[in-house]
């Protein structure tokens, strides 16, 4: 099984691997990470879904943590703003208890929500800060995602929280898109 080429400029921990639905015969835990992460997509962690991406923030905080650093806990936004806190209230309440950092939405919006086809929404074009929701000049900020295929959307609202003075953005996805030698569903 392969992993595709991600290239980011930002650094980043997945905590499982992502087999798009047009792959079939999936063994049995390819099957199961594939429906944990449909549910992180969904808003629907389990309780293993949240252990998993908080296991993940601290193999980032253990790599990348020196002393004095600040860090603050964010998320990449989704299609749509209504999506985007569906998607991710669960975990921020669990994370806000199992970290002593602060957890909160960044304030990044989408002009244009996505009206059916979510690719090439989230572009820097069609960003902006809806208000300061946290704080994240001279911080290390983790930014959290539910997969990432191509690493465009972690570079794109990266250099977005770049710019507004963060020391580093580090990203923790849920899952990393692969592509196995797996027959696809003939359509």
């Amino acid at each position: 099984m392969s992993e595709n080429k991600c290239e980011t400029k930002y650094p980043f921990e997945r905590a499982a691997c992502y087999i798009a639905n047009r792959y079939t015969n999936l063994e049995d835990w390819q099957e199961a990470q594939r429906e944990a992460t449909k549910r992180f997509m969904n808003g629907n962690l389990s309780g293993q879904d949240m252990e998993d991406i908080k296991r993940t923030i601290k193999k980032v905080l253990a790599k990348y943590n020196k002393p004095g650093d600040e860090w603050v806990i964010t998320f990449i936004p989704a299609s749509t703003n209504k999506r985007y806190e569906k998607r991710y209230e669960p975990l921020k309440i669990y994370l806000r208890e199992e970290f002593d950092i602060p957890v909160a939405y960044f304030g990044i919006c989408i002009y244009e929500e996505s009206q059916g086809r979510e690719r090439d929404i989230i572009v820097t074009g069609n960003l902006y800060r809806r208000k300061n929701l946290l704080k994240v000049k001279n911080k290390k900020v983790i930014l959290i995602d539910d997969v990432v295929t191509t690493g465009r959307t972690l570079r794109t609202v990266g250099d977005f929280i770049m710019n507004e003075g963060a020391k580093a953005v580090y990203g923790v996805i849920y899952a990393m898109t692969i592509h196995p030698d797996l027959p696809e569903k003939e359509t």
